[in-house]
């Protein structure tokens, strides 16, 4: 038989790693972005803000989450 967590103790946890997890984030901010946006897409050039797969400036909402054609820059250069 295996042993079943108390409801309470699983609640705890899960707020235990979620708690660790937004305190490395905030820790991090300045070398660590994890989140998908224009910002750290390939295809957008950051001097005239514009998306190079559309060659327009894409809509607020796309730069803050990103879209489906996005491509991971790596090592963010700023």
């Amino acid at each position: 038989m295996k042993p079943i967590i108390r409801k309470e103790a699983s609640l705890e946890f899960h707020y235990k790693i979620v708690q660790a997890a937004f305190e490395t984030l905030e820790k991090n901010s300045d070398k660590y972005f994890p989140f998908q946006s224009c910002i750290n897409c390939k295809n957008f050039s950051e001097p005239d803000e514009k998306c190079l797969l559309a060659n327009q400036r894409p809509p607020a909402r796309v730069i803050v989450f990103g879209c489906d054609a996005y491509d991971d820059i790596g090592d963010i250069p700023f």
